[in-house]
């Protein structure tokens, strides 16, 4: 499949998968890319296509929302990265870094949410079964 500069690609995270990871496609030349907030490396990087998804199953592609041009992108990895921007899951992730790229809405449910409802309900099984012991 042909991916257009500016699609946002979904796969789950590594090596666990019990969340998405985004990342989005801009090429150099002929060679694709996807510019993603990395959780293993800390940082905003950019891997080559084929390595990006070697080994993940493609959840979903949401299409391109916004006039982003692949200088824009590359220049955008370059920027964050001068400037030493981390990962942050609370408050700059991978879905964080996808949005302040495209400028859209990528029309997902904030995964901080999702993580902090699973928290709870482990933590209320916990003190269930603490409880009752």
């Amino acid at each position: 499949m042909q991916y257009k500069t500016g699609d946002i690609l979904v796969v789950p995270t590594k090596p666990i998968g019990i969340f998405e990871h985004y990342g989005i496609v801009y090429y150099v030349g002929e060679i694709g890319y996807v510019a993603h907030n990395s959780f293993t490396s800390g940082k905003v990087i950019s891997t080559p296509l084929n390595e990006f998804l070697s080994g993940r199953k493609l959840l979903r592609v949401i299409p391109s929302k916004s006039f982003v041009s692949d200088a824009m992108i590359y220049d955008k990895v370059k920027l964050l990265n001068g400037n030493n921007v981390k990962y942050n899951f609370f408050g700059f992730n991978c879905e964080e870094f996808v949005k302040d790229v495209c400028l859209c809405d990528i029309g997902t449910i904030d995964q901080r949410r999702e993580f902090a409802i699973l928290a709870v309900i482990i933590l209320s099984i916990v003190l269930v079964l603490l409880i009752l012991k």
